[in-house]
């Protein structure tokens, strides 16, 4: 069962510089509410822009990569601080604990199982050679049939990106086959093919 534990934001949509946190693992009811003293603070839609939205595009943001709602990722930072915007999320699934945190300026995606950082993001970023492996983040954790007893199959999403030329086929497809090769060789991971 896929149980959400956590979810913390920092300069995320309307969340400031300071962290804001809900505990979905509690058993007691939490309330959203805000007032937009950008709209007079009044009751002609000053509950607009409060932050009630801010939390599903966060969940979706940090499992994903992109917002629920159509946002751009840059458009997803704070405007009043434009910088160090951080989304993580903490889940239960398959008896392991799981935690994704992802960011832009800087551009940050960490994956862990139990307190262990995974190097995913890392490989990719490592084999890429005159241009930018730009984001890489999980959308696919399953456990099930068809597999081994005890192991998951992890499916990545990687954005390859060279910022004054069109890429080549034989590039990108070189430097999916290095990551491939670095997380074999450098893990317990198995490519399924």
């Amino acid at each position: 069962m896929f149980k959400i534990k956590t979810l913390t934001v920092k300069n995320f949509m309307s969340v400031g510089n300071a962290t804001q946190a809900v505990h979905f693992d509690r058993r007691d009811l939490t309330l959203v509410l805000g007032v937009n003293i950008d709209l007079g603070g009044d009751d002609s839609g000053a509950r607009n822009g409060t932050g009630k939205t801010t939390i599903i595009n966060a969940l979706s943001y940090a499992l994903y990569g992109q917002a629920l709602t159509n946002i751009r990722r840059d458009n997803l930072i704070n405007k009043t601080n434009a910088k160090g915007m951080l989304v993580t999320v903490e889940f239960d699934y398959g008896g392991e604990t799981y935690r994704i945190e992802r960011g832009r300026k800087p551009t940050a995606m960490k994956f862990f199982v139990g307190d262990v950082e995974k190097e995913i993001t890392s490989f990719a970023k490592k084999s890429v050679k005159n241009f930018d492996c730009e984001d890489v983040h999980v959308f696919d954790i399953y456990y099930g049939g068809g597999l081994p007893d005890g192991k998951k199959s992890i499916a990545l999403n990687l954005i390859f990106r060279a910022s004054e030329r069109t890429l080549k086929d034989k590039e990108v497809n070189s430097a999916f086959d290095a990551i491939q090769k670095l997380i074999t060789e450098k893990t317990d991971y198995l490519i399924r093919k």
